[in-house]
C-alpha cells in the first residue's frame, strides 16, 4: 500500500517538473506585449481651395503602434458635417518606408515628421504609457509640442466663447424671476409700463392683397396695431356677393413675425423673433403675412397724427391702382389634317362648330376665273429638277391654289396634279397666299418646295392690267411715277432701251417690265421708247 502511494507522489512530482520546464525563460512578444499599444498624437496639413476664409485645414490624427506584432494603425476622430473621410485612415498592418524598411519605435518620436503613403504627419505628443515604455527601454521619446489651430478651428472657438459670455434670454428671465420671488427689486416691468401708457391706443391701417392665382381677386383688410402690447390684428373687409364666407378675423391678435419659423418639438427654444413695429408700417409699402404681401394704402387720422408727432413721418394716402387682369391665352392646336384649318378653328371656338362663313358675292362674281402662271423649282436639289415646269393656278373665287406639272418627254416625271386645290400658307409669315403674291419673280413655297413664277398667260395678264388696285405691279401710273423719281426728272425723249437694259437699272421688277413692254413695246424689235413711258 505504501509502495502505491509513493508511486503516485512520484508521478505528481514528475508532472509538476514537466510543467515548469514547458514554460520558456523568455515569453514571446505576442504574449509579453499582448494588448499593449503605443499611442502618438499627430496632425497633417491639407490645402483648401475655393474658399475665401481659409487656405489650409489641420487634420488631427492618432497613430497606434501595436507592440505584439509591430503593426501600425492611423485613425482620425469623426466629426459631423466634416465633408471629408474620417475614421481609420490607414488600416492596421506593417507600414513600409521608402527604403523598404518597416516603421518601428525609432521612427515614432515627438517633434518629428513621419511620411506614411506620401503624406507627411507631424507627431506632437504621446500618452503616459508610451512615455513610460520608451523610458524603460532607453529610447528617447522627444519633447511634446503645441497643436496648431487652423482658421476654421479658431473661428469655432471664438464663436463658442462668445456664446458662453452672452447668456440666453431664458436664463436672464429666470434670474430676474428668482430674484423677485425672494423679495428682490431689480429693474422695472417694461410690459406693464407700456400697457399703462398706451392702453386703448390703436393704430389703424387699410391694406389690400392681390391674389395672383388663376381665379384670385383683390381682397381688402383692416390692420390694427395695439400700442399697449405690440400686437397686430388683421380683419377681413367682407364684400357683398363676393362668394366668400364672412370670417371676421384674418389674423388673430398677436405679434406678427417678419420671418416665422416652425417649432419642430413642443418647448423647443427659439431665438428672439423680429416682429413688425410701427416703424415698419408705412403707407405705400407692403408687409408679409405668412406669404401674402399686404399693400398698405391709407390710415386713420389718429394714426397719421401719431406718426407725425412721435416718429416724424408723414403718412400719405396712396391711390389704389386697378386690380391686375388675368388674361389666359389658349393655344390653338395644330391642324389635324381632316378638313380645312377653318374647321379645326371652329371646333376650338365653339362647342357645336359652325361652317366657316364664305363670301357669296365673290363666289358668284368670280366663279370660274383662274390666274395661271408658268413656274419652275427655285432651288432644285437634284439636276433633273432644273428642267421641270409647272402650272400654278390661282382661283379667284375662293383664293385657293392648285399646282400641275407639265408634260415633258423622257423627264422621268409624270404629268398631272402636283398639289390639291386648297389654300396655301406662307410659313415664313404664317398668312395665306393672296393675289398680292402673284407677280413674275415671286417664289411661292408649297409643300416645302419653292416655285418661282416665270410668266402668266394672256388672260391673267389682261385681268391684272384691268385691276391695277389689286395688282400694283401692273399699275402703269405707279410704274411711271417710280421711273420719273428714279431718273430725277431727266428728259428721256428719243431714248430707246431694251427690256434687258431696263432690268439692269435695278428699279423695276420683272412684272413691271412686262407691263411696260405690253403697253409701249415695239412688236418688231421689242425696244421701248422711254420718252413715251416717262412723258406720257
Amino acid at each position: 500500500m505504501k509502495d502505491r502511494e509513493h508511486i503516485k507522489l512520484s508521478d505528481e512530482a514528475a508532472r509538476q517538473i514537466r510543467r515548469e520546464e514547458a514554460i520558456p525563460s523568455q515569453a514571446p512578444a505576442w504574449i509579453k506585449h499582448d494588448k499593449q499599444v503605443c499611442r502618438f498624437f499627430a496632425y497633417t496639413q491639407e490645402s483648401v481651395t475655393e474658399s475665401n476664409t481659409e487656405n489650409s485645414r489641420i487634420r488631427y490624427c492618432t497613430i497606434f503602434y501595436y507592440l505584439e506584432d509591430g503593426t501600425t494603425q492611423l485613425t482620425e476622430k469623426k466629426s459631423e458635417n466634416s465633408g471629408m473621410p474620417q475614421g481609420a485612415l490607414v488600416c492596421r498592418h506593417c507600414i513600409r518606408k521608402k527604403d523598404d524598411s518597416i516603421i518601428g519605435l525609432d521612427d515614432l518620436k515627438c517633434g518629428t515628421n513621419i511620411e506614411i503613403y506620401n503624406r507627411v504627419y507631424r507627431i506632437v505628443g504621446c500618452d503616459a504609457f508610451t512615455r513610460w515604455y520608451y523610458a524603460q527601454n532607453g529610447i528617447d521619446v522627444g519633447e511634446e509640442e503645441d497643436v496648431p489651430l487652423d482658421a476654421w478651428e479658431t473661428q469655432k472657438i471664438t464663436a463658442q466663447e462668445h456664446a458662453e459670455r452672452s447668456a440666453p434670454r431664458e436664463v436672464v428671465e429666470g434670474q430676474i424671476y428668482n430674484e423677485k420671488s425672494i423679495g428682490g427689486n431689480r429693474g422695472t416691468n417694461n410690459k406693464l409700463e407700456q400697457f399703462l401708457k398706451n392702453d386703448l391706443r390703436v393704430l389703424r391701417f387699410y391694406c389690400y392683397w392681390d391674389d395672383l392665382t388663376l381665379y384670385g381677386v383683390r381682397q381688402y383688410y383692416v390692420l390694427s396695431f395695439f400700442l399697449a402690447s405690440n400686437h397686430i390684428q388683421i380683419a377681413d373687409v367682407h364684400q357683398r356677393n363676393s362668394g366668400r364666407d364672412p370670417y371676421p378675423v384674418f389674423y388673430k391678435k398677436n405679434v406678427l413675425k417678419k420671418a416665422p419659423t416652425l417649432g419642430i418639438t413642443p418647448g423647443m427654444l427659439e431665438p428672439d423673433a423680429e416682429i413688425y413695429m410701427p416703424k415698419d408700417l408705412i403707407c405705400g409699402e407692403n408687409i408679409s403675412v405668412y406669404g401674402r404681401k399686404l399693400q398698405i394704402y391709407d390710415c386713420d387720422p389718429f394714426t397719421r397724427e401719431f406718426y407725425r408727432r412721435w416718429l416724424n413721418i408723414e403718412q400719405a394716402c396712396i391711390k389704389i391702382p386697378d386690380p391686375p387682369e388675368h388674361k389666359v391665352d389658349f393655344p390653338i392646336p395644330p391642324h389635324v389634317g381632316v378638313g380645312t384649318e377653318e374647321d379645326t378653328l371652329g371646333s376650338c371656338f365653339a362647342l357645336w362648330p359652325k361652317p366657316p362663313k364664305q363670301d357669296l358675292m365673290k363666289l358668284m362674281t368670280k366663279s370660274g376665273m383662274i390666274l395661271r402662271f408658268e413656274a419652275e423649282i427655285a432651288e432644285p436639289v437634284y439636276p433633273e429638277d432644273a428642267d421641270r415646269k409647272f402650272i400654278v393656278a390661282y382661283y379667284l373665287a375662293d383664293d385657293t391654289i392648285a399646282i400641275y406639272e407639265m408634260k415633258r418627254r423622257n423627264s422621268g416625271f409624270m404629268e398631272g396634279k402636283f398639289t390639291e386645290k386648297s389654300k396655301k400658307k406662307n410659313h415664313e409669315t404664317g398668312k395665306w397666299y393672296t393675289i398680292d403674291d402673284l407677280y413674275v419673280g415671286k417664289i411661292l413655297t408649297v409643300c416645302s418646295v419653292g416655285f418661282r413664277l416665270l410668266r402668266p398667260d394672256e388672260y391673267s395678264l389682261a385681268y391684272m392690267e384691268n385691276n391695277p388696285k389689286d395688282f400694283p405691279n401692273c399699275d402703269i401710273d405707279r410704274i411711271r411715277a417710280r421711273l420719273t423719281a428714279a431718273l430725277g426728272g431727266k428728259s428721256m425723249d428719243g431714248v430707246v432701251m431694251s427690256p434687258d437694259e431696263i432690268q439692269a437699272l435695278g428699279i423695276l421688277t420683272d412684272q413691271e417690265i412686262i407691263t411696260i413692254l405690253r403697253k409701249y413695246g415695239n412688236a418688231d424689235d421689242m425696244n421701248i421708247q422711254m420718252g413715251e413711258v416717262v412723258g406720257a
